[in-house]
């Protein structure tokens, strides 16, 4: 049987009702959700889909093998278009929410992932320090993004290993005149204070922050160096006061309420949005000389922030969290199931996930192409699930063209692959992927779900498992609500694919049936396949309006509020515009009042 343990906190999609049968939070590796839910087809996986298989001989009726907790399935379930329209009649759209809490933070900490870029470059180190690996950013409440200011404080573990990180990397570069010479040529304390200082707090230093660093200069210098010159165990001491100091932890916003950004604060802001690391000497010249202080200025330097890898990079970090890559890693199958899956294939999954939008943000593309474009990645192992129509040889990956049947992201293995239970398709978290990453469409949490598990009833012999999710969450069911009308049409819509996310026409000898009936906000709308599915949602205004709102949290750094609904229409207008590129709503958002001007409380 299909069993969801849920965990966790996340809001249960599913009804409220004794024997509930539903899902819990957002998908996860094999099924599971990152609340702790956990999806498996139960015990004793000894055949193709373990003794839950369909396949003749494998079955045992609900009357033989009944399930505890569950819900036996409704004596008519129906899935036919009428079915649905019955289901779907009275709901309505849900609408786009913009209810955060924003802090409107005047000084805002970098993430572990900037601090560590940008260490690398203030000390000209040939790769990334490693000191902050392997730990987490403070995080309160449940964020979308890791960038959240409200995610951002500094708690006492935090506060010794920066401390403890500046110490060690210190020592390394005022040991090693070769590397100490990388920072600064010179041998003047005056000089180095001043050009060190510069590039770590993105700013030229005032009079009272020379004369303390001055002070930290003669007391390392002052000190026994086992060798080391004077200067660098002053410059030593420095470096290691800098990179522990809220001037170098922190980007401020310091002007008056209300009042444009002065170049310095938008070129550091600009520069860690857009390229995870502070500004280059290049654009603190830029913000001296006045380049930054219009929008015209702005445009111009984010544009070529835009065409660089780092921002190439900033990208696959927000693509990544946005659809919870983070799931691929802990993908499961069981072997005995599904011998042809490999434990390397998590990682060839993921990557070809990221090369996709990768390319969609490098050729000026935008959220209509990663919707519909039928261009994907595979090397030679994924090639083979996709079927005889693609093929690669050699080593690595390459750009592919999937077919008609393959449009965008969702119809690609990755998606599919982690959204499904050894071979059997997840319709249900597919569905609520939809709902929450694409439409943002928050499906109403039910109060009193039952916490240890919420169980499918059983397959049937020569059951589709489009008919069982339904005789379980359809209507006539608990699950008629939330299941009915928005998770399961869009699951559905995915029918075509397995649980490895090969393409099939059948299904337990019947026809797939991959139609449905969803809410959109522009009117509800019937589609025919996930090529139907996937135009719909691309030509409506819902995902656009919705990766808008993603994009605008994502570079402010905030939740947002109702404020902010006119910056997510103009962005959504961008989004399904002519071009629709991903650069043009960055460029209008940095550009926007809602970025250049500082905010504070309520006001804006």
């Amino acid at each position: 049987m299909l069993r969801i343990r849920a965990l966790g906190c996340l809001p249960l999609l599913a009804c409220a009702c004794s024997g509930e049968i539903g899902t819990p939070g957002m998908p996860a590796p094999g099924g599971s959700s990152p609340n702790g839910a956990v999806v498996d087809d139960g015990p004793g996986n000894d055949g193709p889909l373990g003794p839950t298989s369909s396949t003749p001989g494998s079955s045992t009726p609900d009357s033989q093998n009944p399930t505890p907790g569950a819900l036996p399935a409704s004596p008519s379930s129906p899935t036919d278009k009428e079915a649905l329209e019955q289901a779907i009649n009275g709901e309505t759209a849900l609408p786009l929410s913009l209810d955060g809490k924003p802090l409107y933070s005047r000084v805002l900490r970098m993430t572990n992932a900037q601090w560590e870029r940008s260490v690398q470059y203030l000390l000209q180190l040939d790769g990334p320090t490693g000191e902050l690996s392997g730990l987490a950013d403070v995080v309160r409440g449940a964020r979308e993004f890791a960038n959240n200011e409200a995610g951002l404080e500094i708690d006492p573990t935090l506060k010794t290993d920066f401390q403890v990180a500046a110490e060690s990397l210190a020592k390394q570069v005022a040991q090693d005149p070769a590397a100490l010479s990388k920072i600064y040529s010179g041998t003047d304390a005056a000089g180095f204070i001043a050009s060190f200082g510069r590039r770590a707090y993105s700013r030229p230093l005032s009079a009272e922050e020379t004369a303390r660093l001055s002070e930290v200069f003669d007391t390392g210098a002052s000190l026994s160096g086992g060798g080391s010159s004077e200067f660098a165990r002053g410059a030593g001491l420095v470096i290691e006061a800098i990179l522990q100091s809220p001037g170098f932890l922190y980007r401020t916003e310091l002007s008056d309420a209300g009042s444009r950004l002065n170049g310095y604060e938008v070129a550091e802001k600009l520069s860690l949005v857009l390229r995870d690391v502070i500004p280059d000497d290049a654009l603190l010249d830029a913000a001296e000389s006045g380049q930054l202080d219009d929008d015209s200025g702005i445009m111009t330097v984010a544009q070529q922030m835009l065409d660089s890898p780092d921002a190439t990079a900033v990208m696959r970090e927000y693509h990544g969290e946005l659809f919870a890559f983070s799931r691929y890693a802990a993908l499961e199958k069981d072997q005995d199931s599904v011998p042809e899956f490999k434990p390397e294939m998590k990682a060839e999954l993921e990557e070809a996930a990221h090369l996709f939008l990768d390319g969609v943000f490098e050729n000026g593309m935008g959220l209509r192409e990663i919707l519909t474009s039928t261009k994907g990645y595979a090397n030679s192992t994924l090639a083979e699930f996709y079927g005889d129509d693609v093929s690669v040889s050699g080593s690595g990956f390459r750009e592919v063209e999937l077919g008609p049947n393959r449009p965008g992201f969702f119809t690609q293995l990755p998606f599919l692959i982690v959204n499904s239970v050894n071979r059997i398709p997840d319709s249900i978290h597919r569905g609520v992927a939809l709902n929450l990453q694409l439409l943002c469409a928050d499906v109403p949490s039910p109060p009193n779900v039952p916490a240890d598990q919420i169980v499918l009833p059983p397959y049937k012999e020569g059951q589709t498992n489009r008919e069982r999710v339904t005789a379980g969450t359809g209507p006539g069911t608990c699950g008629a609500g939330c299941h009915s009308s928005y998770i399961n049409p869009l699951g559905f819509g995915f029918e075509n694919y397995d649980g490895l996310g090969k393409w099939r026409d059948e299904e337990e000898g019947k026809q797939v049936d991959a139609s449905g009936i969803y809410p959109f906000t522009d009117g509800t709308a019937e589609f025919d396949g996930p090529a139907d599915l996937m135009n719909k949602i691309a030509n409506g205004t819902q995902a656009h309006d919705c990766y808008a709102k993603h994009m605008a949290g994502f570079v402010l750094q905030r939740d947002l509020t109702e404020r902010d609904r006119e910056l997510v229409k103009m962005l959504s207008s961008s989004s399904s515009g002519a071009s629709g590129s991903i650069k043009e709503m960055l460029l209008a958002v940095v550009t926007d009042p809602a970025f250049t001007t500082r905010a504070v409380g309520g006001a804006q």
